[in-house]
């Protein structure tokens, strides 16, 4: 079995020609990523409000994403598109989350949580604060180009060394 250590369901819209391809370059010896695609039109998000309405029917597709994927009997989720979880501030992130989790009986990762858990992020990123102040608040997202920043953390979940 290649993911005796661990096996990873990761959600993406099927728009997404990046998560998959970056999360196998990640893959640590003994976990296996196993994709699972959020249906959805090409939203062509030119706007705002294209781009709200994409990520709307991205949240609202994932569910049956999760059932998808879970009938490969993964041991952890991974969210690989980080907008709907940070609509509605630290809340609203919690919330997506939990139902997420409550919907599949496993945890989540998050770009959101990520962010909230992320030990060094004023250090690293001076301007960081203000501009996760303007995105919580706003219930927009930012994105960063630190990967460490925004990317699942696999030291979060517990991958055996056997």
């Amino acid at each position: 079995m290649l993911g005796f250590r661990k096996k990873f369901g990761v959600l993406g819209p099927s728009t997404n020609t990046i998560v998959q391809p970056d999360f196998d370059d990640m893959r640590p010896y003994g976990v296996t990523n196993h994709y699972s695609r959020i249906v959805v039109s090409d939203a062509q998000a030119v706007s705002n409000e294209t781009f709200m309405a994409g990520t709307q029917e991205i949240s609202d597709n994932t569910l049956d994403a999760v059932r998808g994927v879970l009938t490969c009997r993964p041991d952890y989720l991974v969210m690989g598109m980080s907008a709907v979880t940070f609509y509605g501030g630290a809340e609203g992130g919690r919330t997506w989350r939990e139902n997420i989790e409550a919907a599949s009986g496993l945890g989540v990762s998050t770009g959101a949580n990520a962010m909230l858990h992320s030990p060094d992020i004023d250090n690293r990123r001076p301007w960081w604060r203000q501009g996760v102040r303007c995105a919580w608040g706003m219930s927009n997202f930012v994105h960063s180009v630190d990967n460490d920043a925004v990317s699942p953390r696999y030291d979060r979940v517990q991958v055996s060394r056997s």
